[in-house]
């Protein structure tokens, strides 16, 4: 059942989610700007609209860009080069999605693992990927850490 709230919300929404349409299509066109770069400028130009729902969590431009920034410190501070998988075991959440964004901030490439997996097709499916790190959530952790 549509929750009539929430749907008002997203109505709400469409101009700011058409500026942002209006903004790939230019950096399509210029071929120059990634989408760490369209959201620096996203985030700069509404820090505080909402920029994702998630169950009953909003994390706005600023929180999402600070939160995707964190992640690539870590990267960085891991050695991470431009064009180096790294593997994310994530369940869908705000954090997994700030942990793609920070794939783009860095360059590197997000391998995507199947959160059901554990054992020999875990340990398969990161051989595979040529990962050398692996970013896990809490809840996924205790299938990662045997591997």
């Amino acid at each position: 059942m549509m929750n009539l709230r929430l749907f008002l919300q997203d109505l709400r929404e469409i101009p700011t989610f058409m500026l942002m349409l209006s903004s790939l299509a230019r950096a399509s066109n210029k071929g120059r700007e990634t989408c760490a770069v369209l959201l620096e400028k996203q985030t700069s130009r509404f820090p505080d609209q909402d920029f994702l729902r998630f169950e009953k969590e909003t994390v706005t431009y600023e929180e999402y860009n600070r939160g995707a920034n964190r992640y690539a410190h870590v990267l960085k501070e891991a050695g991470i080069r431009r064009g180096e998988p790294v593997a994310i075991m994530m369940r869908n959440s705000p954090d997994f999605l700030m942990a793609q964004a920070a794939m783009a901030k860095v360059g590197s490439i997000g391998a995507l693992i199947n959160t059901h997996l554990s054992g020999p097709p875990l340990a398969h499916v990161l051989q595979v990927s040529g990962a050398r790190h692996l970013l896990v959530d809490q809840e996924c952790l205790p299938a990662a850490v045997p591997v």
